[in-house]
């Protein structure tokens, strides 16, 4: 088995990275991940409460994977509702954009 030094890596951008024994048992958050918080600025917000469970009211599944998809509504659906969203559904061809 071969002994691998850490002090020896050279790093080529090395202003980018704390040294390990600076960091080492420090306490960290959410902050210190740069890609989870880009990423939360971008993400879409949607009202808080309105994606659960009890208010899927349908789904539809998309014909070139084959994953679910959840229609939610703050309202359950009206007979003509559900009977024009079965027709949307076998009329046209879903997809989610996954593939």
């Amino acid at each position: 088995m071969t002994l691998i030094l850490f002090y020896n890596i050279n790093i080529e951008n090395d202003d980018h990275y704390a040294a390990f024994n600076s960091v080492h048992n420090t306490e960290t958050s959410e902050r210190h991940r740069p890609s989870l918080v880009i990423a939360l600025e971008s993400a879409e917000h949607v009202p808080k409460g309105l994606l659960i469970n009890t208010k899927v009211r349908i789904y539809i599944e998309c014909f070139q994977c084959g994953k679910l998809q959840c229609i939610y509504s703050e309202r359950a659906l009206t007979s003509d509702e559900k009977q024009e969203f079965g027709l949307i559904e076998n009329e046209m061809n879903y997809t989610c954009g996954e593939v």
